[in-house]
């Protein structure tokens, strides 16, 4: 199998790289760096805002991974002409110039749960429900993650697509500045977190999960939207205590409540990935308690 990769040496583009590698598969990656943590047989160094993709070196590939993306990391304050063009604008250029070139293989690009918003209720939703949900979302990175998703959904299947639809993803090789290694070094150091409320609901799914579910998916022709939810559902907090927890350790008092973040007004995301269960069998899922001392 050949894959392609566009974008490396994010958390996820790295994860498929590794399973590319143990599966043996040509791996090419095309992005700003060449991959870190796993090996490929071609890296083309590019630009993708301002360089040109040669589509005639990829257009033999199985599967192309878009992998690029702008604006979830929210410390890095990127600009929202780069949020736009990274998540809307480049990955419909690359799904119309496939489609052109008459692809025969399956593209697969990403999208989050935040498409959702400012939901309140104790509800799963579906693709179709968060393709047309019109809540308010607190960021550009949302209304991006938005513009994508319904761009695929109304589009026909003249490529062969798969947009797959994330709760938070973790492992231990992400940013440091995200909400489990940064509760881990808060332990580790001795010093005293500054959370939100922690009552907002989430759904984590862990990123070395992923690969095996989207390969099955391609090879068993799954295409369109697709919701992957994972096993961990639980509160921000509940997080937080199951780590503390975890390391035999108590929570500092007034933690909680000493920190704002735009996603706060999103109370409740969840997905339902009763499509998935539908389409495959024998999905594995790693429960978080099972990770957490690799972060070390």
């Amino acid at each position: 199998m050949k894959v392609v990769i566009i974008g490396s040496n994010g958390l996820l583009a790295n994860s498929i790289g590794k399973y590319c590698n143990e599966h043996l598969y040509w791996l090419e990656v095309v992005g700003l760096d060449q991959p870190t943590q796993h090996s490929y047989n071609k890296f083309t160094k590019l630009d993708l805002i301002n360089d040109v993709i040669n589509y005639y070196d990829i257009l033999d590939a199985d599967v192309i991974f878009y992998a690029a993306g702008a604006g979830i990391q929210a410390n890095l304050k990127e600009s929202c002409p780069l949020i736009y063009s990274l998540n809307v604008t480049v990955p419909i250029q690359i799904y119309n110039k496939l489609e052109s070139l008459n692809y025969k293989g399956t593209f697969v690009s990403f999208g989050s749960y935040f498409e959702i918003g400012d939901n309140s209720e104790n509800h799963r939703f579906t693709e179709n429900e968060i393709v047309s949900s019109i809540f308010n979302v607190p960021n550009e990175y949302c209304i991006s993650k938005r513009m994508l998703s319904r761009f695929l959904q109304s589009k026909s299947q003249n490529v062969h697509h798969l947009h797959v639809i994330f709760p938070t993803i973790y492992g231990e090789k992400e940013a440091p500045h995200r909400i489990i290694p940064y509760v881990i070094n808060s332990i580790k150091n001795n010093l005293t977190p500054k959370f939100t409320s922690g009552e907002q609901i989430r759904q984590y799914l862990y990123i070395d999960d992923v690969p095996p579910i989207l390969f099955k998916a391609i090879i068993g022709n799954v295409y369109g939207l697709l919701n992957i939810a994972g096993i961990n559902t639980l509160s921000i907090k509940n997080l937080i205590y199951l780590i503390y927890e975890h390391f035999q350790k108590v929570v500092p008092d007034n933690a909680f409540g000493a920190e704002e973040r735009k996603d706060v007004s999103m109370i409740n995301l969840q997905l339902d990935d009763t499509h998935l269960n539908s389409c495959l069998n024998d999905i594995h899922y790693t429960h978080i308690k099972q990770v957490i001392d690799k972060y070390y």
